[in-house]
């Protein structure tokens, strides 16, 4: 059966979307494919409910008549429906559970009770929530455009406004949350990876819409390696800019991969587990977190694709690298806002940079393989195991 659960894991929890031209709407009722094999396989490791995004977190509105005001009008909100609905990755909260689950509760953590069945404490259930409460709200947030007084139009400032109102309303909604875990070390550790988001939008250089471009390549071969822990070890980020794989995994631990490592970290903190599985556990969600960005970024690359895609990818990166002339070239376009995206993504096909990228991803599934190593023998470990082995 165990060889079967890596294609179980790739067959993951989406919501159901209605189709409205070029607008994916979320429907309200009971939206989520809880029949689905990963979520179902997964709920019967943890024992208990895997929770997934809801419209029903969100203040009681008509949010579908709202989106449908968009049809057209391509703004980015669109495209964070789309990549809520559509995404092939598995939840956050998900693999928060089952790592709680994998760490088996140790003796100190009796202390706490409330727990939801054998290894798994109704707080850590309330941090699983709040961790896809958070990487939602991060979505909606990204997809704030900015607007130029010359160039004002009304559909994009709804669409801002219903962004950052989504996002905002999450976001208060999982200060309460977190509160109610009282866990001061808790709290102080999830509140820390909205500073590695706001530290990410900061990073230069950027375009005319505040979207992050690759740094000049540096002239030196030198490896910089990037630090497990951006918050506990010193880097000269001077010396990571311009480093393809260093500046990649900064900017995407910072925009994002922190928070999952930081709540599977949380998730050991609550059960009382020794440093050493926190860290083990922080471990093997940054390795899962930045795998899958990984896999999405390579999966923009196929001859198949089109259209516009990330500059800070890792293939674009990569490419960025090795072809230091190229660099010049691309600034020059994005000055002009005329990138030939079909054209780039032909170079990159050409060129050996999905092959290092999908290195880039092997060592990640290896390294969360490792840390797996500190927990004990048990269902959830297996299928975190083949988590990262099918990614």
């Amino acid at each position: 059966m165990m060889n079967n659960i890596s294609i179980v894991f790739k067959n993951v929890s989406k919501l159901r979307y209605l189709k409205r031209s070029s607008l994916f709407i979320l429907s309200v009722r009971h939206n989520h494919l809880n029949s689905n094999k990963a979520i179902s396989y997964v709920e019967n490791i943890v024992g208990c409910s895997v929770p997934v995004f809801d419209l029903k977190w969100l203040p009681e509105v008509d949010l579908e008549s709202h989106f449908r005001k968009l049809i057209g009008s391509q703004h980015p909100i669109t495209n964070a429906i789309r990549e809520i609905s559509l995404d092939e990755s598995l939840s956050w909260s998900l693999i928060t559970l089952l790592v709680s689950k994998a760490a088996v509760l140790s003796e100190n953590s009796s202390k706490h009770g409330n727990d939801l069945n054998p290894g798994i404490f109704q707080k850590q259930m309330v941090l699983a929530t709040i961790t896809e409460m958070i990487r939602i709200s991060n979505i909606f947030h990204k997809n704030i455009i900015n607007i130029h007084k010359d160039d004002y139009q009304k559909h994009v400032s709804f669409g801002n406004t219903l962004s950052l109102l989504i996002g905002d309303y999450l976001e208060s909604e999982t200060l309460m949350q977190l509160a109610s875990l009282k866990c001061n070390k808790v709290l102080e550790l999830v509140i820390s990876t909205f500073r590695d988001v706001a530290e990410a939008e900061f990073i230069e250089p950027q375009d005319g819409q505040s979207r992050p471009l690759p740094a000049s390549p540096l002239s030196t071969k030198e490896k910089n390696s990037m630090p497990n822990h951006l918050d506990q070890d010193i880097f000269v980020i001077e010396e990571i800019l311009g480093n393809a794989k260093a500046e990649w995994i900064m900017r995407h631990v910072l925009g994002g991969a922190s928070l999952l490592a930081k709540s599977c970290q949380a998730a050991m903190m609550l059960a009382d587990h020794s440093e050493e599985l926190e860290q083990s556990a922080y471990t093997i969600g940054r390795s899962i977190a930045l795998s899958q960005q990984l896999q999405k970024d390579i999966s923009n690359y196929k001859s198949t694709e089109f259209g516009p895609f990330s500059l800070i990818s890792a293939p674009m990166m990569f490419y960025i690298q090795d072809n230091v002339d190229f660099y010049q070239t691309l600034m020059e376009n994005v000055e002009k806002d005329d990138i030939n995206y079909n054209e780039i993504r032909n170079l990159v096909i050409n060129g050996n940079a999905i092959e290092k990228s999908l290195e880039l991803k092997d060592e990640f599934v290896l390294n969360g393989m490792e840390a797996l190593n500190q927990f004990p023998e048990n269902k959830a470990k297996n299928a975190l195991i083949n988590i990262l082995q099918s990614i």
